[in-house]
Order: structure tokens, then C-alpha cells, then sequence
């Protein structure tokens, strides 16, 4: 298995510290003999954490194909140098635009915009210099397969999807929110074929963004949202702190608010049970001349449920004890364990809750494993990160972090022992892992056959 990162530039460059020298050279005098001659690309590392990955999985030569485009990358060539299998690269159109600076840095903006079989789209912004150098300051996605956020959210993610990848720093904002007035993204109206001008942002329903604020960082990244599901994805590096001056930013903007106070993880026993049941060829749908009876079935459980005073404890105890996991559980638990084969066709089903604590984090793990009559099995683990303390939900990457695990070792344990190929993961997002009490990180499969 072969992976490949086409675009790979290790420049740094922060055009925020550029336009901070420029303020500092016009109150201290251009060309004195104290001038500051610390290069300000030393400054800054572009950070995957605002990227768009293209992923392209390749069966005939089982290669899993990446390609990175991050906020700060020095763009060099064509920003397009991908294929991915689900687009047509002839009926691909590139339109470029370019926008004068604000006076300072940079001396140009300009945008790269491909559009593919005029529907889908990618904006690739760059913030561009007399020398003739391009920093990627700007990038937009509507492709809906095989385009995704660092973290694992693309085009038809759901909210639950977002708020699980994006606990901390993530916002809301309603629909007559939505737009831009700057002219130089997606999201700014455009002339329609009567010449009248529309805005972009009547399509979407609403948006959520993630922008943590440290050392006057003012990245993003918007999901716009359509009927429940992501249908774009924006990561930005404006110069002006958007949504911070006006106020969207703020704690009653947040989604996941968090506890300030210390309390107890609690949990409580959902339903646990062990049960095997005998069904016939017919109870199956499957008719066959053989005169034996089909294997027996086994469904064993050992379910807990958040206790109420867990932030967002209703959303994880949906997921591992939901109300349909539930309603089999009192198939089976009332003797209609029948009922429950006819609708899943599962020969086994084992899931089991746990959680676990290291440090001063806990892990709430979700374990799955099915198999089923004359198909196949599968596997799932979903893991939640929490603070010991607060209870309240972190991102993997803080987990790891306070584990003290490192990230890549973590994709290295994924990776050396995939069941297929194309499960390959990129990084600690594509995995599902967690610490045991004694130290050991162990490391879980989603996959069905």
C-alpha cells in the first residue's frame, strides 16, 4: 500500500505578523540601523488543523492517494495538481479572479476557482506579493465525495457529526448571518442571468464555525448547513477578526457550552442480557431443501447511559442505548426474540459500554461486533473524550495530548494491521482509539464485509 502527498511545501509564512512589521516599521522609521531583520515566515507553520484533504482510494493498485491544501501553504504551480475518481478532470473549468490589497500586504488577492460539470465547486484564495510569491489564505469545497476536513467532516456530514469532531471553539450562526462583504469568497452575491444580484448564502439554512482565538489567530472553518447536513465547507484567514467584533463569537453562540464546576462521571446500568434464539429457514426469508435449522442466534448486551448531569449526555446515550437498540432488547427480554431476527437478520450481535479513566481524562467506549446470516460481519467502536473534572466533551487530539500518546504512533498502531486496504487512516481522526487504566492504548475498527 502506497501513500502519496502531492502538495507538501514546508514554507512558513504568517501574513498576520507581516502586517504587524509593516505597523511597526512606520512608527519606528524605515531603514534605521536597529530595523528588525527577523524574517517573519520564520514565525508561523501552516497547520493541518486548517486544511482540506483529498482522499482517492485506488482498488486496482491499492494505493490511498492524500492531498493536503492548508491556510499558509506557498502555492506553487496549478492549485489543482489532484484527480479525484468521481469527477471528469475534461469537464473541470478553472476561472481565476484577482483583487487588489488593502495598500499594505498583501499586494493581491487572487482566487482560483474550479467548477465541475458546473455544479460542484473548489476555491483555492491565495494572498499573492510583488515578488510574485502566493500564500493559500482562503479555501471552499461544496464536492460532495472525497473532500473532508482535517478532523473527518465533508459535504453530507450531520450536526452530530460536527459537534462530536468539534466540542470546544465551535459556534452558531443563523441564516441572516450568513454572507460576506469583502467580494472575495464563495459567499458574496453574485450577478444571476437577469443581472440582478443574489447572495450565495439564501441557499444555506444556517452555519456553524469552529475558530479557536489565541495570539490574534483569526482562522476558521464554516460548515454550511442545508436540510440537516453539511453542503460546504469554508476555511479562512481573514485579516479582520470576523465574528469576534461582532459578537457571534461569543458563549451564547456556543454550542457545547462548558461546565466551569467539578462533577462526577456518572453512569448507570442501561440493560445487560445474554440471550440465544433458534429460527427457522422461513423466520430468515432464506428457504432451502437443508433439513437442519439454521445456527442459532446470540444477542448479548451490557448497555450504561450517561447520568443527566453529564453535559450533552442525551446526545452519547442516543448512540449507545438509543431508543431502537431498545426496543430489540425488550423483543428478545419478552420472549419475541423472533421479531428482533426478522428485522436485523443478525446471527450475532454483541455491544457492550465502558468507560475508561487515565489521568485526569476518560474515554466512554461504545463496542460493537455483528455478524450476519448468508451476508457478512462487521465491527464498530465509538469512542467520547471527556475532562475527569468538568465532564465536559474534548477533542481527540486534547485527549491524546493529556494522555500523552503520540498522534502519529497512533495512526502507525491503525495502520499496521488493517483489516482492507482503504481503511487507511490519515491521522488520529480517521481512528478510534482510547487509554486503558495501566497505560496501553488500544485501537478499534469500524468496517462491515
Amino acid at each position: 500500500m502506497g501513500r502519496k502527498e502531492r502538495i507538501s511545501v514546508k514554507v512558513r509564512y504568517s501574513m498576520l505578523f507581516a502586517c504587524a512589521f509593516a505597523l511597526l516599521f512606520l512608527f519606528a522609521g524605515c531603514g534605521k540601523d536597529d530595523e528588525s531583520t527577523e524574517d517573519p515566515s520564520t514565525l508561523y507553520v501552516p497547520s493541518d488543523e486548517f486544511s482540506i484533504t483529498f482522499s482517492d482510494y485506488n482498488p486496482m493498485e491499492e494505493t490511498y492517494d492524500f492531498n493536503v491544501l492548508r491556510l499558509y501553504d506557498k502555492l506553487e504551480g496549478e492549485p489543482l495538481s489532484f484527480e479525484i475518481e468521481a469527477y471528469d478532470k475534461n469537464n473541470r473549468e478553472l476561472t481565476v479572479k484577482k483583487y487588489d490589497g488593502d495598500g499594505t500586504v498583501p499586494y493581491e488577492y487572487k482566487r482560483y476557482i474550479y467548477r465541475f460539470n458546473d455544479k460542484e465547486a473548489l476555491w483555492v484564495g491565495t494572498h499573492c506579493y510583488e515578488d510574485g510569491s502566493e500564500y493559500i489564505d482562503y479555501l471552499w469545497s461544496d464536492i460532495s465525495s472525497g473532500v473532508k476536513t482535517y478532523r473527518g467532516i465533508g459535504v453530507d456530514s450531520s450536526l452530530d457529526d460536527i459537534i462530536r469532531a468539534y466540542p470546544e471553539d465551535l459556534y452558531y450562526l443563523s441564516r441572516n448571518e450568513l454572507g460576506d462583504e469583502a467580494g472575495t469568497t464563495a459567499m458574496a452575491e453574485y450577478k444571476d442571468k437577469s443581472g440582478k444580484f443574489v447572495s450565495s448564502a439564501a441557499y444555506y439554512n444556517c452555519a456553524y464555525f469552529y475558530q479557536p482565538f489565541e495570539d490574534n489567530d483569526v482562522r476558521d472553518i464554516h460548515f454550511y448547513m442545508r436540510d440537516g447536513k453539511v453542503a460546504a465547507i469554508e476555511i479562512f484567514s481573514p485579516f479582520e477578526l470576523r465574528h469576534v467584533y461582532s459578537g457571534e463569537r461569543s458563549n451564547e453562540n456556543l454550542v457545547l457550552k462548558p461546565s466551569e464546576k467539578e462533577m462526577t462521571f456518572k453512569t448507570e446500568a442501561a440493560a445487560k442480557g445474554d440471550y440465544t434464539i433458534h429460527p427457522t429457514w422461513e423466520d430468515l426469508s432464506l428457504f432451502t431443501a437443508a433439513e437442519t435449522l439454521p445456527e442459532p442466534a446470540v444477542f448479548k448486551y451490557d448497555l450504561l447511559r450517561l447520568d443527566a448531569s453529564i453535559p450533552q449526555s442525551d446526545k452519547v446515550n442516543a448512540i449507545a442505548c438509543g431508543d431502537k437498540l431498545l426496543n430489540y432488547i425488550a423483543q428478545v427480554e419478552s420472549g419475541n426474540g423472533i421479531s428482533y431476527i426478522k428485522d436485523t437478520h443478525y446471527q450475532n450481535w454483541s455491544i457492550r459500554c465502558h468507560t475508561e479513566q487515565y489521568r485526569d481524562v476518560i474515554a466512554f467506549v461504545i463496542d460493537e461486533k455483528y455478524g450476519v446470516y448468508e451476508a457478512g460481519a462487521g465491527s464498530s467502536m465509538t469512542v467520547f473524550y471527556y475532562d475527569a473534572k468538568t465532564c465536559n466533551w474534548i477533542s481527540k487530539e486534547e485527549y491524546a495530548n493529556r494522555c500523552s500518546v503520540d498522534k502519529d504512533k497512533i495512526v502507525k498502531l491503525y495502520n499496521a494491521d488493517l483489516p482492507y486496504e482503504d481503511m487507511a487512516a490519515y491521522n488520529i481522526y480517521d481512528t478510534e482509539f482510547y487509554v486503558d487504566a495501566n497505560g496501553k492504548t488500544v485501537i478499534g475498527y469500524t468496517y462491515s464485509v
